[in-house]
């Protein structure tokens, strides 16, 4: 680990993929009390900045304290999952991908229409609620447990996983 003092504030570093990364302060508006509840799950809670790219030993003991084994619920619509072509191009065009040849603009919004199409045969109702918990399945993350289509499936899942 490394500190760095940034605006008179000292950091954390670590070295996380060969990169060095900040990691961001757990805060009281990371708590689990502190976020929306749905019959007492945690529903797309505020997390730490990070939170799903920070080894478990990295982390503060307060947010392991109160997220280890804790389920919650992530939702996604497909919204939140489109890219635009400048954001492809960007995102392909990086260092270290080698003669990739990004695809052009006709063969990327078939594409795009391909995973609409495939989004909406999967979810329905046009939302993914995935169901996640940090529980040591990942060393760096929480868990995916599952990713279903409605609420209630991912609540009932969310609140199984609490009694174990």
């Amino acid at each position: 680990m490394f500190d760095t003092e940034e605006e008179g504030e000292e950091l954390r570093v670590i070295d996380y993929c060969g990169e060095r990364v900040v990691l961001h302060d757990y805060e009281d508006c990371h708590r689990p009390e502190n976020q929306p509840m749905i019959q007492g799950v945690p529903f797309n809670p505020r997390l730490r900045d990070g939170f799903d790219s920070t080894p478990n030993d990295d982390r503060d003991p307060q947010e392991v304290d109160d997220w280890w084994g804790r389920p919650f619920i992530r939702s996604y619509s497909w919204a939140d999952m489109v890219e635009s072509y400048s954001d492809y191009i960007n995102r392909v065009s990086r260092p270290g991908l080698g003669d990739f040849i990004p695809k052009s603009r006709e063969e990327f919004d078939a594409d795009q229409e391909a995973r609409r199409i495939q989004w909406f045969e999967s979810w329905p109702t046009g939302v993914r609620y995935d169901v996640r918990c940090l529980d040591g399945g990942a060393w760096d993350r929480s868990t995916c447990l599952s990713m279903v289509g409605t609420l209630e499936d991912a609540l009932d899942i969310a609140r199984s996983m609490a009694m174990e």
